[in-house]
């Protein structure tokens, strides 16, 4: 069973830290993943993405949708960004 735990410890994971690294634009000045933001861009609600950050853990479906998101956001304007995001970052949080 996955251990849940507030949202407020939802930022010490290691996937809050890899999704605030490989999507940049979805962060505050102050580095912080915006979560509305990046939900809205996956068509999904907050707490579904708050869900996965506080778990560690994401779904099948939830990696590819990250996959896609990074695909996109690499080929907007922003191609001086950060490395794309791919399934194999996010093995570890299958």
């Amino acid at each position: 069973m996955t251990k849940i735990t507030p949202k407020s410890q939802a930022i010490d994971g290691g996937l809050y830290k890899l999704l605030c690294q490989r999507f940049p634009i979805y962060c505050d000045t102050e580095g912080r993943l915006q979560v509305s933001e990046l939900a809205a861009k996956l068509s999904m609600s907050a707490e579904g993405v708050y869900r996965w950050l506080r778990s560690d853990e994401i779904s099948k479906r939830g990696r590819k949708r990250l996959v896609e998101l990074s695909e996109s956001v690499q080929d907007s304007d922003l191609s001086d960004g950060p490395d794309l995001l791919t399934e194999d970052d996010l093995r570890p949080f299958l």
